[in-house]
């Protein structure tokens, strides 16, 4: 399971790498013109999202006839999305408690 939560990381972590800043700086700048520090929880609901774009990326690859040949239960599959889900809120939610 650590494998497949590692790969989805990295999967998180490049389809991010070049949308997160941008994002970050537009919820940054609308809490401080706004003056409304609640605007930074919504890297919650963000990181969230990049999560389940993990989805669409293994959809896109055909992952699912690979990961088929794994030695890994499809219960191990899916719980580790589910626990990729909750990582990146849990990171959404200590970096908008980190800049508040």
């Amino acid at each position: 399971m650590k494998g497949l939560l590692y790969k989805d990381l990295i999967t998180v972590a490049c389809a991010g790498r070049r949308s997160l800043p941008v994002i970050l700086l537009v919820y940054l700048a609308a809490a401080v013109v706004a003056d409304a520090p609640a605007m930074l929880f919504g890297f919650i609901f963000v990181l969230g999202l990049f999560s389940l774009s993990s989805l669409s990326y293994d959809e896109y690859a055909h992952w699912e006839t690979y990961a088929r040949t794994l030695p890994v239960s499809r219960a191990a599959l899916v719980g580790s999305k589910y626990l990729l889900c909750l990582l990146c809120v849990a990171g959404g939610g200590g970096l908008s408690m980190g800049i508040a």
